[in-house]
């Protein structure tokens, strides 16, 4: 089965041409997670498997409600329901309400702190390589030896996968309806608002990356309404607070949501 989606290229062309990404970069720093990758076990089979009792993949973003949210997902239990998934800089809210996610994806570009701690506590790593985080991925095998995967945004090699996708948290939902999730619930996942707290925490929020970071939410918005449209079977549910979402994804409270099957 080919895991990057038709179309994907197209969108890769426009975002590199609009942010003036250098893609010989992306794709050497692809070049440098493969040959890591190289003798990695790739987890995709057994995520497949876990999916297909489940069915469902509880994604959590880094707006500023995902602290609620989190909190609330905690309280709701049914844990054995649903995969948890984050979107990199969502990860330390997910464990200070006591939550470890099943998977973390990430750019490296988080609290690198709260990434080892979900990674100690079981989680794994879906890694990904762009022309930006060339020298983190140079450093990988000091921080992560085990329960890690690798997604880029170029044609894969090797042992690397591209699902499609752009920001940490649309990649994560593209990531799991390539895996196979026939519903997907976000939180923490407000495209319009402001950029999060958690976001900026490990960032020197600058002006200009506040306008470029706003811009990374359109388009991750954009992407999850085509994300729609190529995957009709997979039901796409927002759960995020106070938020209009993405065309085509459908509005539920959290627990209507999870809950009501």
């Amino acid at each position: 089965m080919n895991e990057t989606p038709k179309g994907w290229t197209d969108w890769y062309r426009l975002i590199a041409e609009d942010f003036g990404y250098n893609v010989e970069r992306d794709e050497e720093s692809a070049a440098i997670l493969a040959q890591y990758m190289e003798n990695k076990p790739c987890l995709v089979p057994s995520l497949r498997e876990s999916l297909m009792n489940r069915g469902i993949v509880v994604l959590a973003g880094a707006s500023d409600s995902i602290d609620i949210e989190a909190a609330e997902l905690s309280k709701l239990g049914h844990r054995e329901k649903y995969l948890l998934f984050s979107a990199d800089s969502a990860t330390g809210a997910l464990l200070e309400a006591g939550l470890v996610p099943d998977v973390v994806v990430t750019d490296m570009d988080g609290e690198l702190s709260e990434l080892l701690e979900a990674w100690r506590r079981g989680a794994l790593m879906f890694i990904h390589a762009h022309g930006d985080n060339l020298q983190k991925l140079v450093n990988l095998s000091s921080l992560f030896d085990s329960r890690i995967d690798a997604t880029c945004q170029t044609p894969p090699r090797g042992h690397i996968h591209n699902f499609g996708g752009f920001t940490d948290g649309d990649r994560a939902a593209f990531i799991a309806a390539g895996l196979g999730a026939k519903k997907i619930i976000t939180i923490g996942m407000c495209l319009t608002c402001s950029v999060g707290q958690r976001s900026k925490k490990s960032k020197q929020a600058t002006e200009s990356w506040m306008r470029a970071k706003q811009k990374k939410l359109s388009y991750a918005q954009r992407l999850l309404t085509w994300l729609t449209l190529i995957r009709p079977e997979v039901e796409i549910i927002d759960a995020t607070r106070n938020n209009y979402p993405p065309d085509g994804i459908k509005k539920k409270t959290l627990r209507e949501a999870l809950m009501h099957e």
